[in-house]
């Protein structure tokens, strides 16, 4: 009896001691094989960039990670608690690894089951800052390895900063803090224990657990959360009946809005914003987050301009007489029943306009009604239209409809949306300084990403006459001189012979301004000609113009103010061009010679003899009605043919100059040449009016 316990004695130690010896064999030689925690140490977090407006009112976030960084001293215990239960019941009494936990994950993986996690939160940090995302036996012996060391180095409140803050957990979000807006609208301290719990369920798999398309799964784990919870201490049992037999409600499935989402800023302006600082700044630099842009933009100013821009775009499409196309066409076969008219629509992947429509097809046609299958059901249904319109469409037809139902009937009433027939942009900028205060560059960007006041160029030669006349002025007369006949020496500013003008008549000041906007180019064969390109965009034509107010020669389209990270300025303040009492007398004086009496009616005469359109000078209360103490100049150009359809309009206002562009779809619509020509003109007054009212009660 007793030699056999000394064997079994033996037999244990010697295993003992050939497991201690294979473990240190596989740590030495992995431990050879493993990245620095020194990355984990010195731990930096891609954040978010918060974009402010001049007024430091937010306009969005731009991110490559939505993330915010939150010191672990200010994330509520609630959620520290929750994430605990869920990922990592023994944290605070383990050096980087679960004994128990691991032996079960060996032992169900050496009867031929996959190999499951068991890592703990320190592991979980190891892994996703340092390993890749692969199950093999190799990763978790590196990540048990690194998890060892790095207890050793940090203390459990450094880890678990650096979990809550870089753990994924769906629809773009990383960190606790981005994640309680994308799914809650809230700050971690608002959260109530439900969605503490509901978001420490994400990490095992946030598709899993998605509250719009697994909701019985979500709830299920978030549920399974809120028992760890109690029988952790970290909540009441009084508390567990009434939290998990709540509801879940998100942003995502709609029971909750507005709030403090983190919404990436998309759009024709944020565009141009994130263009711009990813050119001053380098975008890796600004991937890297934790900035604070402050903008030239006046962000009401801006949301007056879209929506003058959407409603003046809306009304062109009422005045249009005809009927559009469809958006496609599905090809199929009109006599088989059986055809799936649902899935063929989902299988187009067309977008959708953000305002609430939806897409149908037209499945059938019998006499005056036309059914159709919506994208929200293989139900067929009717298609309704506005009174006295007739329907042009066929079997197969693609087109945008909304769901015109009243709220307490919930069967839909499907009414035909024709896509917009017209697009444009609109631009408003200081006068005095250059910088770019709204810029809304579409009707909807999901649509056509296109800007129409930065990328759309087309024949503008009579705004830049304007530009022009005003440089040549500079070397040809005193503007503060009333005498008119000084005008005559620049008589041949409108004599361009194939669109080229006399070099002696500009000083190296304006050629600099005018060849850095490419408004004029050296010609190889002449030694006397520019030429001038007539095709521009809207806002080159606006910067060149605040250019010569301001006297700078180098092309520059001030949208950026000040970046700031942290306490440190890393980009300057561009707000620092200050208006000078001269340029604005300059100003006053140039457009007194060009616009009064006498001086609209020479350049009218001169403009008209070569063909061109030019708007004088008028008091402002002669086109929207209001006091007339302002004085507006406006250069306005209607081109209708059959290549272009467009309107555009430059105007000065005050202190701000405006641009206007819209365009139409096709060529040769049937609308009102009246209605399409004013449509600038209109969409300048629905801004200035809607302005002028909102800084009354300001």
């Amino acid at each position: 009896m007793i030699d056999k316990l000394k064997k079994i004695i033996i037999y244990f130690l010697l295993s003992g001691l050939i497991a201690f010896l294979v473990v240190r064999s596989l740590v030495e030689f992995y431990s050879n094989q493993l990245p620095s925690i020194a990355e984990i140490i010195e731990y930096k977090p891609k954040t978010i960039n918060k974009v402010l407006d001049r007024n430091e009112q937010i306009l969005g976030f731009f991110y490559s990670e939505k993330r915010e960084f939150i010191p672990i001293k200010k994330i509520p215990e609630l959620v520290i608690h929750a994430f605990i239960s869920a990922e990592d019941k023994n944290f605070y009494k383990h050096s980087g690894y679960d004994v128990i936990s691991l032996l079960k994950a060996i032992i169900d993986f050496s009867k031929g089951a996959k190999l499951r996690g068991a890592s703990t939160i320190t592991q979980q940090v190891t892994k996703g800052l340092l390993l890749s995302g692969e199950r093999s036996f190799e990763r978790k012996i590196r990540e048990l390895i690194l998890a060892i060391q790095l207890e050793k180095i940090l203390t459990k409140s450094e880890i678990l900063e650096i979990y809550l803050n870089e753990v994924y957990l769906g629809e773009g979000a990383f960190g606790v803090s981005a994640a309680a807006k994308t799914y809650f609208a809230k700050s971690l301290e608002n959260l109530l224990p439900r969605e503490a719990a509901y978001l420490a369920a994400l990490p095992k798999s946030p598709q899993a657990y998605n509250p719009l398309s697994n909701p019985e799964n979500a709830i299920q784990r978030r549920n399974f959360v809120l028992d760890e919870m109690v029988e952790n201490g970290y909540l009441s049992k009084g508390k567990l009946s009434s939290e998990k037999n709540s509801k879940l409600q998100t942003v995502l499935t709609g029971e909750i809005v507005g709030g403090e989402g983190l919404e990436l800023f998309k759009g024709f302006l944020g565009e141009k914003i994130r263009a711009q600082v990813n050119t001053e700044l380098g975008e890796r630099y600004v991937n890297q987050g934790g900035l604070s842009i402050k903008t030239s933009i006046d962000s009401n100013l801006q949301q007056i301009a879209r929506n003058a821009l959407k409603f003046e775009i809306q009304d062109l499409n009422h005045a249009v007489t005809e009927y559009g196309l469809p958006v496609a066409h599905i090809e199929a076969d009109h006599k088989n029943e059986k055809f799936k008219w649902f899935e063929a629509l989902k299988n187009e992947n067309l977008p959708k306009p953000h305002y609430g429509w939806n897409l149908a097809v037209v499945v059938d046609i019998q006499g005056e009604n036309t059914l159709v299958v919506t994208d929200r059901s293989p139900e067929i249904q009717q298609l309704h239209f506005m009174a006295g319109v007739k329907s042009n469409l066929k079997i197969g037809s693609v087109v945008y409809v909304q769901d015109e139902s009243d709220l307490k009937d919930r069967a839909p009433i499907w009414l035909y949306k024709q896509m917009s027939l017209f697009d444009g942009g609109v631009i408003i900028s200081d006068l005095g300084t250059g910088d770019i205060l709204a810029l809304e560059g579409g009707y909807d960007h999901q649509l056509s990403s296109i800007n129409k006041v930065t990328e759309v160029r087309r024949p503008r030669l009579e705004f830049l006459n304007s530009i022009i006349l005003t440089v040549v002025s500079k070397r040809f007369f005193d503007w503060n001189d009333p005498n008119l006949n000084a005008l005559a020496s620049v008589v041949d500013i409108f004599a361009y012979s194939n669109r080229e003008i006399q070099k002696d008549l500009l000083d190296d000041a304006s050629i600099k301004i005018l060849m850095n906007y490419g408004l004029i180019e050296e010609i190889s064969e002449s030694q006397k000609y520019f030429r001038v390109d007539s095709q521009t965009t809207i806002i080159d034509v606006i910067s060149a113009y605040n250019m010569l107010v301001i006297g700078e020669t180098e092309k520059k389209e001030h949208v950026l103010l000040e970046v700031s990270k942290g306490e440190q300025k890393v980009y300057p303040k561009k707000i620092g061009i200050q208006k000078c009492e001269q340029c604005q007398n300059d100003r006053k004086a140039v457009l007194h010679h060009i616009t009064d009496e006498v001086g609209t009616q020479y350049f009218v005469r001169k403009a008209k003899e070569n063909g061109f359109e030019l708007f004088p000078l008028v008091h402002f209360d002669v086109i929207v009605g209001l006091d007339g103490n302002d004085e507006i100049t406006l250069l306005g150009k209607h081109h209708t043919d059959g290549e272009l359809n467009f309107d555009s309009v430059i105007g000065i206002i005050s202190d701000k100059m405006f641009g206007c562009h819209i365009e139409a779809k096709k060529s040769n619509l049937q609308i009102s040449p009246d209605t399409f020509s004013g449509s600038c003109l209109s969409l300048i007054q629905r801004i200035v009016v809607q302005d002028r009212h909102k800084s009354r009660f300001k």
